[in-house]
């Protein structure tokens, strides 16, 4: 539902969606034996169940207005 090369935001998106009970799943393409800051390889992503894929949405959107967010990531909407 979200991507980003932040580790700080995507930890406080992951807590955002653990706060709401929704089950999150982080995944870091980065690689230690080629580290990178920009690209696909440096990406943190995270998914949540596809039953709970909008409302996950949401509460990223809500986050993003509300400033609690930084600009930093986009949404996965697919």
């Amino acid at each position: 539902v979200y991507a980003c090369y932040n580790q700080q935001q995507i930890e406080r998106v992951r807590q955002l969606l653990a706060d709401r009970g929704l089950e999150v799943l982080l995944r870091d393409r980065s690689s230690s034996s080629f580290p990178t800051t920009v690209g696909m390889t440096a990406t943190k992503l995270i998914a949540v169940n596809a039953a709970h894929h909008a409302l996950a949405l949401d509460i990223i959107r809500s986050a993003m207005q509300d400033g609690v967010l930084l600009g930093e990531g986009h949404l996965i909407e697919a």
